[in-house]
């Protein structure tokens, strides 16, 4: 289960600091408030279920580097193709 359920209704934003290589499945399950997520360069792995039902999730911002792919897992509501957005 995700290490942040008890809270998940008061995230509203999550920035992943450099040295996290990643993120566990079910990491931010339910949070229905999380708007905003900047992941560092360093996490190469989303586990799944990661984003899933984050229904009020606006911008997913990746560090510099190629993401290759994101399994439909990661964000199984159907809004990651617009989210995603790597930065140069």
């Amino acid at each position: 289960g995700s290490p942040f359920y008890e809270y998940r209704d008061k995230i509203e934003r999550v920035e992943v600091k450099e040295g996290v290589l990643s993120i566990g499945d079910c990491a931010f399950y339910k949070c229905y408030n999380l708007k905003s997520v900047v992941l560092a360069e360093s996490v190469e792995i989303l586990g799944k279920y990661t984003f899933a039902y984050c229904s009020s999730l606006e911008s997913l911002t990746f560090g510099n580097h190629a993401i290759v792919a994101v399994k439909d897992t990661v964000m199984p509501n159907g809004k990651a193709a617009k989210l995603y957005r790597v930065v140069k």
